[in-house]
């Protein structure tokens, strides 16, 4: 497979499965992100899955700024700040989908079928 199949492979899945980028806190989409090499090809990383992760504008330089990062589990991140502060994290919506809102019924009304039932004493 051609290298530029593999990287666009690469990508497409680590955004698949990290929908977030993996800095601290943050929720900027993982579309809006740049793929980040968790060890850089330079220092002996590979672009596989197992070294990837989407990072936004904001976090990407985070490496060259004394943060260091790993990866011990595919979309596991564990970030070190300059100071020492560990930060786990997943490249995971923090906000999840809310649940389906359930119908309105106020308790002064009853739905006809329940009226009908009342008036003919099948309670």
């Amino acid at each position: 497979m051609p290298a530029g199949q593999v990287e666009f492979r690469v990508a497409r899945n680590t955004r698949l499965r990290d929908q977030n980028c993996i800095g601290p806190g943050c929720t900027r989409t993982a579309r809006r992100s740049d793929l980040d090499h968790t060890l850089d090809p330079g220092k002996g990383g590979d672009t596989v899955e197992e070294n990837a992760g989407p990072a936004c504008y904001r976090h990407h330089p985070d490496k060259d700024r004394g943060w260091t990062l790993s990866q011990p589990a595919p979309g596991r991140f564990v970030w070190v700040s300059p100071l020492g502060r560990v930060h786990h994290t997943r490249g995971e919506p923090i906000r999840h989908d809310l649940p389906d809102p359930q119908p309105f019924r106020h308790h002064r009304y009853k739905l006809a079928s329940e009226m009908l039932r009342s008036r003919h004493g099948t309670v």
